[in-house]
């Protein structure tokens, strides 16, 4: 034991528990100032420039737009430059704590205000404005996320798009590497910059001295933190959900009690990611701070503010001994919960069940993995799985067919080097669909006019209109014409990238449903005309945006979503559909968010999936093919 006590003091870990409970407190005071102030003014600054342009939503499309407009870029100019500030405001205030604690000095609310404000100023200082981009992109980019901006994560499309090519793999490795060494290579910028109150360009210099050699130690360290506080999280979830469910099963029936116990509970478990997030931002510039000390010492290298004059240390500043400001943290944290507690309370009718919306569950260019995608035989895979819908995707031949296919170039599905519309349906019809797929055995390139009569009263086609600017309105006409020939128009939903293919569908058969998709979303998107369905790549979708469009009557499908946590959580918002390229995990993991689910089954069934993770179903004959076990944690 004692070997242990003088390995802690050796290390200073006592000293830095005293770090980590000061920093803890102020990033929780920091969250609530994100919530309250920081993202309000995001929003109000993205408004206005919404407003000062004509553009009240963010797409591909009004994204080429604002780029061409001068009052545009200027107003995401102050956007980005709000962003590094508010960040700032959250890493000298770690900054300051950590090392005003660490040597002692005298620190009180007045001066700790003060040199988060001299932080602010040097920042927005000419020669430091690539610090800005450094906190804004490479700092949640490497997953050291900021309380504030958190994680960026790139989207499954992006993702899916560079796995179709071996180039593009390579790229994006080659890429990835890079960044993770700029950062981590670097990662002492914060306290040469925000500390030793170096200028960028010295602070990157004075970085890379430090760590000189140290690199993959270093790494390897961050990594272990994160590593860390990920198995912490999902270790705490796993037991609340374990918590919940033994609960559940001990009462005989529903009351007032229990739907208050599973309403905290829940709340508890949404509250870990944040939680977990803090104490991961804390611990990462804790093991920074730490590191750059002792690498600084054992290479006898000077730190600037070391040699400051202070006061003789008197009065230790600790966050957690300003009362008012901990009463307040404390009631708004209290306040926060409850109110999300009762929300989730609301959510359950007078029996106690838990109210979920049930989705649609459309099945990815076809029959999603299964299959070669956007053929019949991939289409009649999604029906025996039982989804809702089959997603394909249409483009015109050279002699004005609608055949299925994914891509303008048909090289990576049937191995020819040729744009769709450069060849004729003949030539179309010679191409194997499945040439892709090892051992793939010959399968024609379908029609639109083949698929139609193969799932009339089978299964509904959500049809991606997919067509260069000069064949939108040639293609939109002949996909209306064909739908209206099979009298199928209540079977489908025409969607598009494009607004216009959209819009043009609409004017020309105002009973049809139509979808505009959307890799990129922000603002007043349901003021778009002509669009029933937003489909949204799952990264800009959140439980307030989908309340949002039933409000207004609109609906929201997301893709592509392949992981069944993803799928849960899109259920619990209340989408309605989710694209997947597992169609069977997608309905499986319905089941269990159906619209009225008993409290008990739901907790035990949280239970089963979150904890055991192993299920197996039975697919009936007339439905569904007998299944094999699946595992959650896939």
């Amino acid at each position: 034991m004692q070997i242990w006590v003088k390995t802690l003091e050796k290390w200073k870990l006592f000293h830095y528990g005293e770090d980590f409970s000061n920093v803890l407190f102020f990033e929780l005071a920091y969250k609530l100032l994100a919530f309250f102030i920081g993202w309000p003014i995001v929003s109000m600054l993205f408004n206005y420039a919404g407003q000062q342009t004509g553009l009240n939503f963010l797409t591909i499309e009004t994204l080429q737009l604002m780029a061409k407009n001068p009052i545009a870029l200027l107003i995401l100019a102050t956007l980005l430059l709000w962003l590094g500030i508010f960040i700032t405001i959250e890493v000298s205030g770690i900054m300051t704590l950590l090392y005003y604690n660490r040597y002692g000095w005298e620190l009180n609310l007045k001066i700790f205000l003060q040199e988060i404000y001299k932080d602010m100023r040097r920042i927005v200082h000419p020669k430091n404005l690539p610090m800005i981009l450094w906190i804004v992109t490479l700092f949640p980019l490497m997953g050291a996320n900021s309380s504030f901006i958190g994680r960026i994560n790139i989207p499954s499309f992006v993702l899916l798009g560079i796995g179709e090519k071996m180039v593009y793999i390579i790229v994006f490795l080659v890429l990835f590497i890079f960044l993770v060494y700029l950062y981590y290579g670097h990662i002492f910028i914060y306290v040469a910059f925000f500390y030793e109150d170096l200028p960028f360009l010295q602070a990157f210099k004075r970085s890379r001295e430090i760590i000189k050699g140290q690199l993959l130690k270093t790494f390897a360290f961050f990594l272990l933190v994160q590593g860390v506080v990920t198995f912490l999280r999902y270790g705490a979830s796993a037991l609340l959900y374990d918590l919940l469910a033994r609960t559940v099963t001990i009462f005989k029936q529903v009351g007032p009690t229990l739907e208050i116990f599973v309403s905290i509970t829940k709340t508890l478990a949404s509250a870990l990611p944040v939680l977990s997030n803090i104490i991961g931002v804390t611990l990462h510039f804790l093991l920074m701070t730490y590191l750059y000390d002792r690498y600084a010492a054992q290479k006898g290298l000077f730190i600037h503010q070391q040699s400051r004059e202070n006061d003789l240390p008197r009065d230790k500043f600790s966050l957690k001994n300003l009362p008012l400001y901990r009463i307040g943290v404390s009631v708004l944290l209290i306040l926060l919960f409850a109110f999300y507690s009762f929300t989730t309370f609301l959510n359950m009718d007078p029996q106690g069940n838990v109210q979920y919306k049930s989705a649609m569950v459309i099945s990815h260019r076809g029959g999603g993995f299964d299959g070669a995608e956007n053929t019949i035989p991939s289409i009649r895979k999604a029906i025996l799985d039982g989804a809702d819908y089959t997603e394909i995707d249409v483009r015109l031949t050279k002699d004005q067919v609608v055949v299925l296919s994914h891509d303008a170039n048909v090289k990576r599905t049937t191995g020819m080097d040729a744009e769709v519309n450069q060849l004729t349906l003949s030539e179309v019809k010679k191409l194997n669909a499945a040439a892709y797929l090892k051992n793939g055995k010959f399968t024609p390139v379908p029609t639109l006019e083949e698929v139609l009569a193969a799932t009339k009263d089978k299964i509904k086609l959500n049809i991606e209109i997919k067509a260069k600017d000069d064949e939108v309105d040639a293609l939109s006409e002949k996909v209306v014409e064909l739908i209206k020939k099979h009298r199928i128009e209540n079977q489908c939903l025409v969607t598009s990238i494009n607004l216009r293919a959209v819009q043009k569908v609409k004017s020309l058969n105002s009973k049809l449903k139509t979808g505009y998709i959307l890799p990129v979303s922000k603002g007043n998107i349901f003021d778009i005309p002509d669009v029933d369905v937003f489909c949204l790549e799952e990264s800009f979708v959140s439980s307030s945006l989908v309340a949002q469009a039933h409000l207004r009557h609109k609906e929201i499908y997301v893709w592509t979503v392949n992981n069944d946590v993803a799928m849960d959580r899109f259920y619990r918002y209340g989408v309605d559909g989710i694209i997947s390229d597992q169609p069977s995990l997608a309905i499986l993991r319905r089941s269990f968010y159906n619209s009225k689910a008993p409290i008990h089954l739901f907790a035990e069934k949280m239970y089963d999936v979150n904890l055991r993770g192993n299920w197996k179903m039975n697919k009936t004959a007339d439905g569904l093919k007998s299944a094999v076990g699946y595992q959650a944690s896939k």
